[in-house]
């Protein structure tokens, strides 16, 4: 290998993790922002007693 190519080599490779290191960057900014649409409470969900007994028995 020549000492071109060596140093071509090692340019590539340090670009290529510069690049990475921004992605990653990107990606933890966006991951700490917080989404107040997703912290919305959950209605609960109810099934009458009667309807519950007849699924356990297997009537329905």
């Amino acid at each position: 290998m020549t000492a071109k190519t060596a140093v071509e080599k090692e340019k590539k490779q340090t670009e290529h993790q510069q690049s990475l290191k921004g992605a990653l960057s990107s990606v933890l900014q966006n991951s700490q922002q917080p989404t107040p649409n997703k912290q919305q409470p959950k209605q609960p969900f109810e099934v009458s007693e009667g309807d519950l007994r007849k699924v356990l028995k297997g009537d329905i």
